[in-house]
């Protein structure tokens, strides 16, 4: 089979379903027929512009500094994105509207983000204990449960 074999168009469909009888002429059949057919231009990369934000350079940054924010999982239902993206725009708020420099604005959006998160990673932290606590009850092997690093008091 070619790739190049002949695809109809609305139009044509149309012609074939009026000639078999299957349809009466439509009302916009008269005004499509008469109109001048569509043409498509593929454009060059070069043409094609960039959109770039203010806050894409800030979130490569936060990422350079902070790998691990990049294993962060998304959620598309999420409004505001990752934590990266969340400080990002953060950090460009304040550079915005407190005519901040990026080293001042940085510094400022670490302490809130640092504050704010506090909380959440104590308790991330106290429940992967209470996991692994929980799995070396089990008797999995943890280096909690096998004495290679418990102290003797």
């Amino acid at each position: 089979m070619s790739k190049f074999r002949y695809h109809p168009t609305l139009l044509d469909r149309a012609q074939r379903m009026m000639k078999s009888g299957l349809w009466a002429e439509p009302a916009w059949y008269e005004g499509l027929r008469r109109s001048p057919p569509m043409t498509y231009t593929i454009p060059n990369k070069k043409d094609i512009p960039v959109i770039k934000f203010d806050e894409d350079d800030l979130y490569d940054a936060v990422l350079q500094k902070q790998p691990l924010l990049k294993l962060q999982q998304v959620n598309p239902h999420q409004r505001d994105g990752n934590l990266a993206w969340q400080f990002a725009r953060h950090q460009c708020n304040l550079m915005k509207t407190e005519k901040m420099e990026k080293k001042q604005a940085y510094q400022k959006n670490r302490v809130i983000f640092q504050r704010s998160t506090r909380g959440v990673l104590q308790l991330a932290g106290r429940f992967k204990n209470q996991l692994s606590a929980e799995y070396g009850k089990k008797g999995t092997k943890n280096k909690a449960t096998t004495g290679d690093n418990v102290r003797n008091p």
